[in-house]
């Protein structure tokens, strides 16, 4: 699987982090429910599992590089999330996060997940949600490196890429062929990607 061998060559923002502290992907049965699998091994030593998935026409791949070692090996924390008609997936990196209530959420992807869900309760469309809650983080953050954010509700998607500083391992870039749509934060395999 292409995914799975870029986020083995994939070095981070730092050039020193791996995408191999688990994995997860979700995606769309044919009774229009989201279906979830997630791993704490690195996706590249699990690539018979993904290529086995059922085959659908919505799917949602998210390979973990943990921030701090205290919360690597914990399957809760790898991603996609799902609750509902919703799955959700973050890649990014924030510093100094000081929100002005208590969020649920163990970690701060849990946290960030939580209050996209606040923002769906209120039938917030998905692109707004996203940037409402965006602009929470930058008023609750020391420092954003980026924050990238993907939702679906198993028809649409949305996207929000929050990359204050322009690095390039956080930009999004997509690719398409016919129907086929993909959106990643690093290019793979021989598809032609542009910019997001």
């Amino acid at each position: 699987m292409q995914f799975a061998h870029m986020c083995q060559r994939s070095t981070g923002l730092s050039g020193e982090s791996w995408q191999g502290d688990g994995w997860g992907v979700a995606w769309r049965d044919d009774r229009e429910a989201w279906q979830v699998q997630h791993s704490i091994a690195p996706i590249w030593t699990e690539t018979d599992t993904v290529q086995h998935l059922p085959l659908t026409r919505h799917l949602l791949v998210h390979a973990r590089s943990a921030s701090f070692a205290h919360h690597k090996g914990n399957i809760a924390y790898s991603q996609p999330y799902v609750c509902g008609s919703y799955a959700f997936v973050f890649n990014g990196f924030l510093k100094g996060v000081r929100l002005p209530r208590r969020i649920p959420g163990a970690i701060g992807v849990e946290k960030i997940w939580s209050l996209v869900q606040a923002q769906l309760a209120q039938s917030v469309p998905l692109p707004q949600a996203l940037a409402t809650v965006y602009a929470v983080l930058a008023r609750s953050s020391h420092d954003i490196q980026a924050c990238n954010m993907g939702l679906s509700d198993g028809h649409t998607y949305a996207f929000y890429n929050g990359n204050p500083h322009g690095q390039a391992y956080y930009q999004f870039h997509q690719a398409r062929r016919g129907t086929l749509h993909m959106v990643c934060s690093e290019p793979f395999g021989a598809w032609e990607w542009q910019l997001y």
